[in-house]
Formats: structure tokens, sequence, C-alpha cells
């Protein structure tokens, strides 16, 4: 059975080949209902054409000029047509516009994306060399394996002599560092009627609200505490304790920006595991899919 997958064609048996062609469907099928949920969303506005029109009716039935209409039922047959093209051409109009927006608001939630990741990933490295020895290659946010090497190192200085030193001689750099992170956060509060889509995020944008107040407490209580209690171990602790809880925070907000782009990861990584029964390591010849694996699953 031949298969196309990213422009390659693939000779498999039957059944691997159905089980692709399943999945394919699946995605076709949720897309699909994906399109279909935003243009259902889209006629929402039509609601108050149908009410202008429901009372051009009944003013129409009411007035009855030399008694032509016997029911109401008889001014809606007589004005179907303008009826029908007063509907079509508002939810047209209204569709177009709404995914025009919908398509503006993907491309700069992207951008948003981007910066967000590289920018907190940034702080965070920046505060991981002052206090240790790092070059930060491998650490962030883009997967979850740089995510786990991040909250180890992290996680490793905490008791570490030479970096409680190091932390008393660039406590003032680590401020720096992050109010820009708090900077980066309020930014993201300002500007997230430009990337925040109810499609993807929910009506009340919940999500974001808590995460973007909370990186905003925590980075304020983490400056105090450096700014104004004693310089110690403990309060040392308590510092990297923050940072720690920042890097959480900070990485639940990238993953909610990037949904969009990898909700439907695992089905593409099951296609592949078919296509490559005995090549288990196939996946990490895939640039793109590789970068995106849990190793440890």
């Amino acid at each position: 059975m031949k298969i196309k997958y990213k422009r390659v064609e693939y000779s498999l048996p039957f059944i691997s080949g159905l089980k692709i062609l399943l999945i394919k469907l699946n995605l076709i099928v949720i897309r699909l209902s994906r399109m279909l949920k935003r243009l259902v969303s889209y006629a929402k506005p039509l609601l108050i054409v149908i009410a202008c029109l429901i009372i051009y009716t009944l003013l129409l039935y009411i007035i009855n000029h030399n008694n032509i209409y016997i029911s109401f039922f008889d001014v809606l047959l007589d004005i179907k047509n303008t009826i029908f093209t007063v509907l079509f051409l508002s939810y047209f109009i209204s569709s177009t516009a709404n995914e025009r927006e919908y398509r503006r608001k993907i491309r700069a939630r992207h951008d948003t994306y981007v910066d967000t990741m590289f920018g907190f990933e940034r702080s965070l490295i920046k505060i991981l060399k002052l206090l240790c020895s790092t070059d930060g290659e491998s650490l962030g946010f883009y997967n979850i394996e740089q995510a786990r090497r991040l909250y180890k190192k992290i996680d490793s200085i905490n008791y570490s002599k030479p970096s409680y030193e190091l932390y008393k001689q660039n406590y003032l750099r680590i401020i720096d560092i992050l109010s820009s992170m708090r900077d980066l956060a309020i930014r993201l509060h300002t500007t997230r009627k430009e990337f925040v889509i109810p499609f993807w995020d929910g009506e009340n944008n919940i999500t974001f609200s808590y995460y973007i107040t909370s990186i905003q407490s925590r980075v304020n209580e983490t400056i105090d505490k450096i700014k104004y209690e004693k310089m110690d171990e403990n309060n040392y602790r308590n510092f990297i304790s923050g940072v720690r809880t920042l890097a959480h925070t900070t990485s639940s907000i990238v993953d909610q920006l990037r949904k969009p782009w990898r909700i439907d990861l695992k089905k593409h990584i099951a296609i592949v595991n078919i296509l490559y029964p005995n090549n288990k390591n196939k996946l990490l010849e895939d640039h793109y899919l590789s970068m995106l694996l849990d190793l440890k699953n």
C-alpha cells in the first residue's frame, strides 16, 4: 500500500498503511472541526441582523396596505429573497473579517511566543551564568528535555557555597535581570488582546491573567527579599526557590502561547513510528520532531 507523508511516498503493509490513513483522516476531521467551530462563532453577529429582520417583517405585517398579507407567514414568503440576501451578505462580511483577524492574531501570537520564550530563557540563563559555570546550551523552554535540564541546573546550585558567594557579588545585576522579566510580563499583559484568541484560550483568558500576575508578584517578592532581607544562606535559598518558581511559571506561559502549533504533535510522532517500526531512532533524524520529543517517555 502506497502512502504519502510530507511529500514522500512510502510502500507499506496494508495494516500499517491503514493505520496511517486513519490517523491522517483523524487529523483532517479535527482540523475541519476547529474550522467549523470558528465559522459557527462568526455567526453570532447575525442574531442582531435576524432581530432587525423580524422587526421589519412585523412592521410590514402591521402596516399591511391593501390587506396584501393574510398572515405573518405570507410576509416571510414575500420577502424571503431579501431575507436570504441580507443574511448571506452579513455572514459573508462577518466571517471574512473575523477570519482575517484570526489569521492576523495567529501571526502575532507566533511572534509573541518566540519573543517571550527567548526573552524568559535569556533572563534565566543570565542568572545561572552569574551563579555557576554554564554556557546555557540545551537549556530553555523549546521542548521538555531543555526545560528539565534548566530546572535541574537551578536545583543544582541551591546549596552551593561558591554560588552563594557569587550571588552576594552579583545581586544588583540579578535584580536588573529580574526587572527585565517583570517588564516582559507587563508587556504581555498590556498587549494580550493582540495574541489571545478565545478559540484557543477561552473567552475569559484566565490562564494568561493568572500566569502573568504570578510572574509579576513573584519577581517583586524576590527583588524585595534580595534588597531588604539579610544577605545570608537562607535568603539565598529563598531566592533560588523564587527563580525555580519563575522558571515553571514562564514555561507554562510559553506552553499556552504555542498551543496551536503543538496540539497535533503526538499524531505526527505516531505516524513516523509506523513508517519506521524497526528504527526507533528515526524520530531523532527529523529535526523538528526530535526537538520536541520527551526522551524520557
